[in-house]
């Protein structure tokens, strides 16, 4: 959980859940048998939490396992493949706005829209908005 972006108390619980309930994949490395690259879903239809650990990064491997787990949605769960990328991660937003399988979902003006993600919650906590595009 140490390489989320948004972290909160409970999300090992909500992570183990989506990996026993969802489509998730990983990629690991022969010799060791280390987890280096992985994806999983966020249990409304979106793909979520892509990581390649950094001594890893550079080799296709975020690409493999996003691709992967796109096919793996689509052949599993009848769903069609959506990802939201935060402002906050520019790279991130390059990298997809490279590939020919992603469209940008563009506003009335033809701006990229802006998602708004609000987390509620029973009891009383200061609610958190994380913006995504």
């Amino acid at each position: 959980m140490s390489v989320l972006l948004h972290y909160q108390d409970g999300d090992e619980l909500q992570a183990a859940i989506r990996l026993k309930e969802l489509p998730s994949v990983g990629i690991f490395e022969i010799s060791t048998n280390k987890l280096v690259s992985f994806e999983y879903n966020d249990g409304i239809g979106t793909i979520a939490h892509q990581y390649t650990y950094p001594e890893y990064r550079n080799k296709g491997l975020g690409k493999a396992v996003e691709i992967l787990i796109c096919q793996k949605n689509l052949r599993e769960l009848d769903i069609l493949p959506s990802k939201c990328v935060a402002p906050a991660r520019p790279k991130v937003i390059g990298i997809t706005e490279k590939t020919k399988y992603w469209s940008k979902l563009m506003d009335t003006n033809g701006n990229p829209s802006e998602i708004w993600w609000t987390i509620y919650s029973k009891t009383p906590k200061e609610k958190i908005v994380i913006r995504d595009n």
